[in-house]
């Protein structure tokens, strides 16, 4: 008997038979506690419950927005059983607050009375005791619009030593619609870019920050701007000393090839775009007519700088260029004629009268040039002269074809109505009979000599 208990008792320690035993006691005693205790009344502060407002949709319809006080959690006591009171404690949304909009018609702030129905929650133990704060305060807004500039702050320095030209924002501001009282808070809306070691110009789409007169942020859950970013345009610029040109066109008396050409300035500092300025190499004045030169004796241009396209004369340089001819072993020379020089002529009596030639050529060829040299010739219509002073042009020529002669001079002559008439008609030679149906005078007729008899 005694071996037999003692093998039970060795088998209870083995097998941890009153631990366990114990263990289930305990847990048996805890529930009948806790179930005891779940069905007594109790009181609690439940934190954070929700209050739904009611009416929003009907702002929007009325164009208002809630600024502020649109998601408000307040605190209630609550009296119920151990159980519920736990839940609640655990998750306050299971209680639901309510408050109406449908009052509100203009701006402002105002109170709202809010109901929390314990109704809502699934046990109908659940009474409100009390409520904190008892009304809540909403801020109510009016939509509009505004109209904002967009600025731009540009940070760092391009490569290649070159410099920002010019930039430019398009859209060049901003629509933003939002509550009015967050609008007037908006001064500008600021593109920031960093150039550092930018080498071209660009154009490429940049958001921007809304900020207020002390260049801080300005942000709100209903501000709507109509485009998130605006396109940045940015011409970088570059200098360089670019030289000047011209073109000479030849006359008949003066090649380009004898004329030596000087500018002043003879090359100019351009600014412009990077990938222009690499393929300038020269600013071209134009041409220069040589016809011109030798007509007028002008030696000495001012040509306007027309820089292509993206290019433009750098800031304190001058707009236009002075360009200087030299025509050495060429020059000007001016002869007078005076009336002994003119051609004879039995119509006209010369008064005294002094013709001025101005002649161009080689310097060596003008220096031997006499008057014998020169031809001159009367130019005129005799059905156009009149009895008196007349002013005929005088054109003059010679045999040199090196020499250009200006043709501007006229000359002065005295004209008889008695030459005239003598001119317009000559007189007939009374020894030479004219047949008035013959084109040529008629022949004398010889006596002696035979007739044809005539006809029948």
């Amino acid at each position: 008997m005694n071996e037999k208990n003692n093998k039970f008792v060795k088998w209870v320690k083995d097998n941890d038979v009153l631990l366990k035993a114990t263990s289930l006691l305990m847990a048996l005693l805890l529930w009948a506690y806790v179930m005891s205790t779940n069905e007594k009344p109790a009181k609690e502060d439940i934190v954070g419950v929700p209050v739904l407002l009611q009416g929003v949709s009907d702002l929007t319809d009325k164009g208002l927005v809630i600024l502020a006080g649109a998601n408000n959690k307040v605190n209630v006591t609550v009296e119920s059983t151990r159980g519920d009171v736990l839940n609640l404690l655990n998750d306050p949304s299971l209680l639901t607050g309510t408050a109406e909009l449908y009052h509100i018609t203009e701006p402002g702030e105002y109170e709202l009375t809010y109901l929390v129905d314990p109704s809502r929650y699934k046990s109908d133990g659940v009474s409100i005791v009390d409520k904190k704060p008892q009304k809540l305060t909403v801020v109510i807004d009016r939509m509009s619009t505004t109209s904002v500039p967009v600025t731009i702050k540009l940070q760092g320095e391009p490569g290649d030593s070159l410099k920002v030209d010019e930039y430019t924002a398009s859209p060049d501001a901003i629509v933003v619609r939002g509550p009015e009282t967050i609008l007037r808070q908006i001064k500008t809306a600021e593109v920031v870019y960093d150039v550092t070691g930018l080498t071209a110009s660009l154009q490429t789409n940049v958001t921007y920050r809304l900020l207020d007169a002390n260049g801080e942020e300005v942000t709100n859950a209903h501000l709507a701007p109509d485009t998130p970013s605006t396109t940045l345009s940015l011409q970088l610029q570059g200098d360089s000393n670019v030289p000047l040109t011209v073109e000479l066109d030849d006359s008949e008396y003066l090649k380009a090839s004898a004329v030596e050409v000087s500018i002043e300035p003879a090359a100019i500092t351009m600014s412009g775009d990077p990938e222009v300025m690499a393929e300038l190499n020269q600013i071209n004045l134009g041409t220069i007519d040589l016809d011109d030169v030798v007509r007028n004796g002008v030696i000495q241009f001012k040509r306007v700088i027309l820089p292509p396209n993206g290019v433009s004369v750098a800031k304190g340089q001058q707009q236009y260029a002075t360009i200087t001819l030299s025509v050495d072993g060429y020059d000007w020379k001016n002869i007078m004629l005076d009336e002994n020089d003119l051609p004879k002529n039995e119509l006209f009596v010369y008064p005294n009268q002094v013709m001025t030639y101005r002649l161009f050529g080689p310097s060596d060829v003008l220096q031997r040039l006499r008057t014998a040299d020169l031809q001159m010739e009367l130019i005129y219509d005799l059905e156009e002269l009149h009895a008196g002073e007349n002013t005929l042009p005088c054109q003059v020529t010679m045999t040199n074809k090196e020499i250009y002669i200006s043709q501007s001079a006229n000359v002065k002559v005295l004209v008889t109505q008695e030459a005239l008439d003598n001119a317009l008609n000559p007189p007939v030679d009374p020894d030479t009979p004219v047949d008035p149906d013959a084109t040529e005078p008629t022949q004398p007729v010889d006596p002696a000599a035979p007739t044809e008899p005539a006809q029948p």
